[in-house]
């Protein structure tokens, strides 16, 4: 057996893993995550045989049962229990599936924490924290790949956290990453400005009503989970988040410099 901490968001979860072989090659994605805090989960990783998983859909299934949440999918079942609050994960083995895994298991406890994660790339500067977000394809790794050329520092061009401590928001990067290849940064930033992506022949940041960005929001949220009250519980989040952070949209080509336009 096996353990390490590791923190997202200033949150921090303690992996245990029963093959010490499987939990190095685990722990190693996330090395630059590692933490020597107090967790306030322990997740326990149980390794089973492929075959166990095989002619399951692709999809994210999840189900709720009193206080406990369970999702499944092709490779994995995943066990949160909110009341105490604990982990267990069965799965075969694949590095990629336990990565899936453990950003669904970091969207159902963020809330806990007055946190989210957001299908977003967060960029850093020294006057604070940038979130860009929209629906794939929008432009995120785009943007990542142009703060670089403009030496913004890049926390995540995916799936980035956001959390509200003490009453202002803070923007987080994760090891969650999509097409950039940057390095793996555990630290945040005062969240400054929040800007929807939307591809478009022109070029410029664009006003828009806090319902409609809000909305729009909510549909970046990592969330399987699709009913009313969980639903209204991520729009009043994003609500919150719109009113306190300046939010708009901007339309912009792929050769658009669009640090001209926000900083």
């Amino acid at each position: 057996m096996i353990k390490q901490n590791i923190e997202i968001a200033s949150v921090v979860i303690s992996i245990i893993c029963d093959n010490k072989t499987l939990g190095e090659k685990l722990f190693s994605q996330y090395k630059d995550f590692f933490s020597r805090k107090k967790a306030v989960l322990d997740f326990c990783i149980n390794s089973k045989s492929r075959c166990q998983f095989l002619n399951r859909p692709s999809g994210i299934c999840l189900r709720r049962h009193g206080k406990n949440v369970f999702l499944s999918s092709r490779g994995f079942d995943l066990k949160i229990c909110f009341a105490p609050l604990k982990a267990l994960i069965n799965f075969n083995g694949d590095l990629k599936i336990f990565d899936q895994a453990l950003r669904l298991l970091y969207s159902q406890v963020l809330p806990i924490f007055n946190g989210l994660l957001v299908h977003g790339a967060a960029i850093a500067d020294d006057k604070g924290a940038y979130l860009f977000y929209g629906p794939s394809e929008a432009g995120k790794t785009t943007v990542s790949k142009m703060a670089e050329r403009v030496d913004k520092t890049v926390l995540t061009d995916e799936l980035a956290a956001i959390r509200k401590i003490k009453g202002q928001y803070y923007l987080f990067g994760t090891p969650f990453w999509g097409h950039c290849n940057g390095p793996r940064r555990n630290m945040g930033k005062k969240l400054i400005s929040v800007l929807r992506l939307v591809k478009s022949n022109r070029f410029g940041v664009v006003e828009a009503k806090p319902i409609a960005l809000a909305s729009s929001l909510l549909q970046s949220i990592m969330n399987f989970e699709n009913n009313s009250g969980t639903n209204q519980r991520l729009l009043n989040a994003a609500s919150d988040l719109v009113a306190m952070v300046p939010t708009k949209e901007i339309e912009f080509r792929k050769t658009d410099n669009i640090w001209r336009k926000i900083a």
